[in-house]
């Protein structure tokens, strides 16, 4: 799990680097890393995300939040 100051790091860059952009395309599951929890399939993620701006994105505790724009 990542740290408060590393979530308020992360999230400034991805509003410096992401924000603004939209989503072309949806992978879940592709990393073995534990920082990613899935409850839903494949399919459902794509019709989740796919073609969706990335708002602001912000820390809350150690977790990164990104809103729809």
């Amino acid at each position: 799990m990542i740290e408060l100051p590393e979530a308020v790091t992360i999230s400034e860059q991805v509003n410096h680097t992401l924000r603004g952009k939209r989503i072309k395309s949806v992978e879940r599951g592709n990393s073995p890393h534990k920082f990613a929890f899935y409850s839903g399939s494949q399919d459902y993620y794509e019709k989740l995300l796919l073609k969706k701006q990335i708002g602001e994105s912000y820390p809350c505790g150690s977790f990164i939040l990104c809103a729809e724009r």
